[in-house]
């Protein structure tokens, strides 16, 4: 192959090259990639319905969120030591988050689970805006109608970016992140190794970048991950511990979890984890 031959095949390749470059950063900044972030899980006609949980039956709420509804589950325990607030993650609805009431329950603190708008039977669309703000929502409902002086938020997985948005507007007293981002570049970039060569300030906004966040917080925070996950490995976790500013700080790995079987998987170390969050606050002075 002559040299001028050469030449016209490594113009082509850059050419393909450019192009490829090009389309995947045309489709960040299309609905695409909102879809493959978020899916929702909505089911406007399912019936709700669960058995009490040690003990605590659910009551139904509607929470009004920029002239949409909110569909929440409050689980109420008599004197509860805390009340959580679960920021859940980008896919299902509320009823997939139960083992996490569970935990919550079995600590002695209520617990409030809530769909974003456009999951479960929720009305509205959801976006990356708009699940940061039902998040704002969805804490000022319990600061003003849930009398307990001890408010946690707890972020699963996407969630958690939902949850440290909060801490960073509004005062908490615990901040738990389970199988949480480090935010959504870096979660992309551990997917699709072509992510790596466009820098942050190109990706659309909101980055959910939990790390700026933690670096400027001061809430006591609980990181809990398994080490077998491969949708966010726990090299995101690694990295929100050496961010956080909080002197108040523990990261408890679960040796034997993946992404979706937190509580199911290490179910002692789990239970231990959020017991232990929930008295230590209680008993702060």
């Amino acid at each position: 192959m002559t040299k001028r031959a050469v030449k016209s095949e490594f113009i082509k390749l850059a050419c393909v090259l450019v192009f490829v470059y090009l389309v995947f950063l045309c489709l960040l900044y299309t609905p695409v990639y909102q879809s493959v972030v978020l899916r929702p899980d909505y089911q406007p006609t399912m019936t709700y319905a669960h058995e009490p949980i040690l003990g605590i039956k659910p009551e139904e709420l509607i929470i009004e969120s920029h002239g949409d509804k909110m569909h929440a589950w409050l689980f109420l325990v008599p004197n509860s030591k805390a009340v959580a607030i679960v920021h859940h993650g980008n896919a299902g609805n509320l009823l997939n988050r139960l083992e996490i009431a569970k935990a919550f329950i079995n600590a002695h603190a209520s617990v409030l689970l809530y769909d974003y708008r456009g999951y479960g039977k929720s009305t509205g669309t959801a976006s990356l805006n708009s699940i940061l703000e039902d998040g704002l929502t969805a804490f000022d409902f319990t600061k003003t109608h849930i009398d307990c002086p001890i408010v946690i938020n707890y972020g699963e997985s996407i969630g958690s970016a939902v949850a440290t948005y909060v801490d960073s507007k509004c005062k908490a007293q615990g901040l738990i992140l389970q199988s949480g981002i480090a935010s959504l570049p870096n979660v992309a970039r551990n997917g699709i190794v072509l992510f790596f060569l466009y820098p942050d300030f190109i990706w659309p906004r909101p980055l959910l970048n939990n790390c700026d966040l933690l670096a400027q917080s001061e809430t006591p925070l609980l990181l809990l991950h398994g080490s077998k996950d491969t949708l966010v490995p726990i090299s995101n976790a690694d990295l929100l511990f050496a961010c956080a500013h909080a002197p108040d700080k523990s990261f408890i790995k679960l040796p034997d979890c993946g992404h979706n079987d937190v509580g199911v998987e290490d179910c002692e170390t789990y239970l231990d984890a959020i017991n232990g969050f929930v008295d230590h606050l209680s008993t702060k002075p």
